[in-house]
C-alpha cells in the first residue's frame, strides 16, 4: 500500500491524522477503525504523510476542502512517478481536477534528517 492509497483508506475510515510537531503525527479514531497493517503502513510511510499533510496539518484540512473548480468538497490523493519523481496530486472527488501537487524529494530535502524519529504519540478515542 502507497501513501497515498493509506492516506485515502484512513479518511474513509474516519481516522484523522495531525501533525503535532516536526516530525511528529498523531491519529484519532474509532475503536477497532485501524487494524495492525493499517498502523504497520502507518509507520512505513511517517515521513511522507508528515511532509503530505505538513502544510494543512491534518488529513481534514487536507482531504475535506472544497474544490475551486466545481465546489464540491471532498478530495482524494493520487501518487505517480515520472522522470524518476514521485509526485502526490490532490485531486477533487467530484470533478477530478488536480487541486495541488507536491513533489516527494522536494518534500524530503525540507526535512533534517537527524529529526527524524521512530513512529511516536498514538492516542485512539471513541466517538
Amino acid at each position: 500500500m502507497n501513501a497515498a492509497t493509506l492516506l485515502n483508506e484512513l479518511y474513509s475510515r474516519e481516522v484523522a491524522l495531525l501533525v503535532v510537531g516536526p516530525n511528529r503525527l498523531r491519529f484519532e479514531a474509532r475503536e477497532h477503525s485501524l487494524n495492525e497493517e493499517l498502523l504497520l503502513n502507518l509507520r512505513e510511510h511517517k515521513l511522507t504523510i508528515l511532509a503530505i499533510l505538513g502544510k494543512e496539518g491534518s488529513t481534514a484540512k487536507l482531504l475535506g476542502r472544497r474544490c475551486p473548480f466545481c465546489l464540491h468538497v471532498g478530495m482524494k490523493i493520487e501518487e505517480t512517478r515520472k522522470d524518476e519523481l514521485q509526485y502526490f496530486d490532490t485531486r477533487c472527488t467530484h470533478c477530478d481536477e488536480i487541486v495541488e501537487t507536491l513533489v516527494a524529494d522536494a518534500m524530503a530535502a525540507e526535512m533534517p534528517v537527524h529529526e527524524l524519529p521512530d513512529f511516536c504519540e498514538q492516542e485512539v478515542s471513541a466517538k
